[in-house]
Formats: structure tokens, sequence, C-alpha cells
């Protein structure tokens, strides 16, 4: 069986592409894009219609809610029906944790370390070049141990929410 990997936007989707050479063969998988925290999977959905061995899922934390967190947990449930799954908490969204791996304190230096070279760089700037331009040779396996490595904050917020539903939250990448 084939693993997969579910992801927010394209932002996480694009990394994924050029950082799965870095992980294990046994973690290499299919990326498609759907936002667990706020729409809930059904029978339609092309990510339920196969069974998996592995279900990876990385979440951003920068908006939840309860609303967020029924639907997360709505989702796990219905996940855990065709594989093993495990999340990846990024603290915030991926802008933040690349700020972490890199140990970049700003998103001005965080543009200074990927090259990109305008007076002032917006967040918006920085999306935007992280989607499209972006191609991750500077990420390496150290970084990668970095990447969703500071999930306690996510994990007391569903033990406290859902005490019940046993959730598999990985402490890294």
């Amino acid at each position: 069986m084939a693993n997969i990997y579910i992801v927010e936007g394209d932002i996480e989707e694009k990394f994924l592409y050029y950082v799965q050479p870095k992980l294990s063969t046994s973690r290499l998988g299919k990326i498609r894009q759907f936002n667990l925290m706020q729409n809930k999977l059904s029978n339609s959905n092309n990510i339920l219609n196969q069974k998996y061995s592995s279900i990876f899922c990385i979440i951003d934390t920068d908006c939840i809610t309860n609303t967020h967190l029924d639907t997360f947990i709505y989702n796990i449930k219905l996940l855990k029906t065709i594989g093993s799954v495990t999340i990846f908490v990024q603290n915030k969204n991926f802008e933040d944790e690349l700020l972490y791996v890199l140990n970049c304190k700003t998103i001005s230096t965080l543009c200074q370390a990927l090259n990109l070279h305008k007076p002032k760089n917006t967040k918006v700037d920085l999306k935007k070049h992280l989607s499209q331009k972006e191609q991750y040779q500077f990420i390496t396996k150290q970084h990668l141990k970095k990447y969703c490595s500071r999930p306690s904050t996510f994990q007391s917020l569903i033990n406290q929410h859902h005490s019940k539903t046993p959730i598999n939250i990985a402490p890294h990448f």
C-alpha cells in the first residue's frame, strides 16, 4: 500500500515535493491538498477512495477554534479507517516554521536567507516566493528534524477538547 501526505496549501505541497528525496524511502508518498481544520472529508473526496499504509497530515495552527478542532477530529477519525495516521504540527504556519528551522528572527531576515532581493520584503512577497519560486535545496536532514518539532501547545488543546480521541502527533518530522 502507498503513503499519502495531506497538506493545507500550495506552499506545503511544493515544500514536500522538494524535500521528499531527503526522507527515508518508507516515507515517500502522494501529496494532496486538503485543509483538515476547516473542511470535512466526505466519501466523495478522492483521499478516502483507497487504503494507505501511512497517512501523514501536516496542519497549521495559526487559527484554531473549537469548531476547527471538532472538524479536525472528525477528519482524523475518517482517515483512521483507511490507514495509520500521523500528525505533524506547524507552529502557526509554514512561514513561522521556516523562521524557526532556519534560525531567522524576522520575515526580513528570512527573506534575506532566501535571497529575495527587494528593498523591503513583506509576508505577501515571502508567500509568493515560497509557493512559486523556492526549490528548498538548502533544506538539510537537520532542518527537517526541526520542522514540526513543537507540537505541545496543539497537543494540549486536543487533550483538553477531545481527551477521548487518541491522536498520534509526531514530535518532529
